[in-house]
């Protein structure tokens, strides 16, 4: 990462209350991954959001949102990462993330399968770590 990692005594008054609500809710639901080093620093995606809250705020809330009462089954919502699990979150991930206008079989399907809400999520989530990889590679 080009973005050095930020001291909690070091936060401004922005970076403070959205550093104490990401730090909450990794340690609450990130398990299985370091995502806080040994000084408190934020590592991995939550450093540059916290660098710069004013988008790392709304994409936090972003992350929040979509892990809150999940519709979607826990292996297709890790397609959405790693596009192994299931034929229809494959399809319709990999048409996301192609550049292509997704075809209207392929949403017909994933509607069919998950429901238009569920299908929704799906979408969004194919979107966050999108912009999760984009920051990760960029920044």
């Amino acid at each position: 990462m080009r973005l050095p990692l930020m001291s909690p005594a070091a936060l401004s008054s922005e970076q403070r209350p959205l550093y104490d609500d990401m730090r909450k809710g990794i340690e609450a639901n990130f398990k299985g991954f370091t995502a806080i080093d040994d000084a408190g620093q934020l590592i991995g995606p939550w450093n540059p959001w916290l660098h710069f809250p004013k988008f790392g705020g709304p994409v936090w809330e972003l992350v929040k949102s979509l892990s809150s009462s999940p519709k979607l089954p826990r292996p297709v919502r890790e397609s959405a990462i790693l596009a192994r699990e299931e034929a229809v979150a494959y399809d319709l991930a990999s048409a996301l993330v192609s550049g292509r206008v997704l075809q209207p079989l392929t949403y017909q399907q994933a509607f069919d399968l998950f429901g238009e809400e569920a299908t929704a999520e799906f979408i969004y989530l194919v979107g966050l770590y999108c912009m999760v990889s984009v920051t990760l590679n960029g920044l």
